[in-house]
């Protein structure tokens, strides 16, 4: 393997913190997932009511074939979430996409990525289908009786062609 990581944050105080990376990921012994990853991000949040904030992820990366990868592809892939809460109760908004084509193995790929925490926590999507995959979702978070409250809704489809993967609701406590 021959891999290097390149990451760089600036921060502007509660109300924007902007990033930019690059992964150059070259597996030897797995050269179907060697790629390469630039992209930005920026997030943040401000009080707009007593108590309240407004919160916000935007993020956009591309990526390509790297290394000894025998596939010649690019993808993309988008995040935009809003969230609103205080410190009780939140509600929050997403959209993610990680693109897709119909040639195997020109998906966007996450080889690094602890998958669970993304995505359901059916994990039916621990590797981006050829077509890509668009979540849409909403999570409802409270505090309630000693307890962090979670429920959260997803609806997922191909990101080429129309094929529907279907919906998820996870609850936790």
């Amino acid at each position: 393997s021959n891999s290097h990581l390149l990451d760089a944050s600036w921060s502007a105080g509660p109300v924007a913190t902007l990033s930019a990376y690059g992964y150059l990921l070259d597996f030897a012994d797995a050269d179907a997932l060697s790629n390469q990853t630039w992209g930005v991000r920026a997030n943040g949040a401000a009080e707009v009511v007593a108590g309240w904030k407004l919160g916000y992820t935007l993020e956009f990366a591309r990526q390509a074939d790297y290394g000894d990868n025998p596939v010649g592809y690019e993808a993309g892939y988008y995040l935009a979430e809003l969230g609103f809460g205080s410190p009780r109760v939140g509600l929050k908004a997403g959209w993610e996409v990680l693109e897709g084509d119909s040639a195997p193995g020109s998906a966007f790929r996450t080889p690094l990525a602890t998958l669970h925490a993304f995505q359901g926590w059916a994990d039916k999507f621990l590797t981006t289908p050829d077509a890509g995959v668009e979540d849409l979702y909403v999570a409802i978070t409270g505090k309630a009786l000693g307890a962090d409250l979670l429920v959260r809704a997803h609806d997922f489809s191909a990101q080429t062609g129309s094929a529907d993967w279907g919906t998820e609701l996870d609850f936790s406590d």
